[in-house]
């Protein structure tokens, strides 16, 4: 895929998300309530967002042994992290091995167990602070569905 190709699909999918935005969204109730945002709040907030994905791609580059840039794993944490919220079955969990597999060199095995490793330690911190009546439940879905499933019945 050329680079025209991919500026002219992200242009395609920006005009859609606009256009589906207009369809579905109140447009002046949306705008009076950015008015009376407060700025400071928002600023606050954004910056804790971008440190929690720092944060987050820095943990997955150092479950790589550090082999990977900082900036392709980041780039790629957050595609995944955009596809999964809009794609079901946590697909942007597959994307984000494959971008970072096509950008950082680095064999698809090793990027999956890392991802394996990562979701498996936030579910295993998840069961630990569970209080006890929830840990069986835990448990009984990690069996039947996966630790990424219990990681998304868990945290919602």
């Amino acid at each position: 895929m050329t680079a025209h190709t991919r500026w002219i699909g992200s242009l395609a999918l920006l005009i859609l998300i606009v256009l589906l935005f207009v369809q579905f969204v109140d447009v002046n109730a949306a705008l009076a309530a950015i008015r009376q945002a407060d700025w400071r709040l928002g600023t606050a907030a954004s910056l804790a967002f971008l440190l929690g994905l720092t944060a987050y791609a820095q943990r997955w580059r150092m479950l790589l042994i550090n082999r990977a840039a900082f900036l392709p794993v980041f780039n790629a944490a957050n595609a995944g992290h955009a596809l999964n919220i809009l794609a079901p079955l946590r697909a942007g969990e597959a994307a984000r091995i494959a971008l970072l597999g096509k950008s950082a060199q680095l064999p698809l095995g090793e990027i999956t167990a890392s991802v394996v490793m990562y979701s498996s330690t936030v579910v295993g911190t998840l069961l630990v602070r569970l209080p006890p009546s929830m840990k069986s439940i835990a448990v009984l879905l990690t069996r039947s569905l996966g630790s990424t499933t219990v990681m998304l019945c868990v945290q919602r």
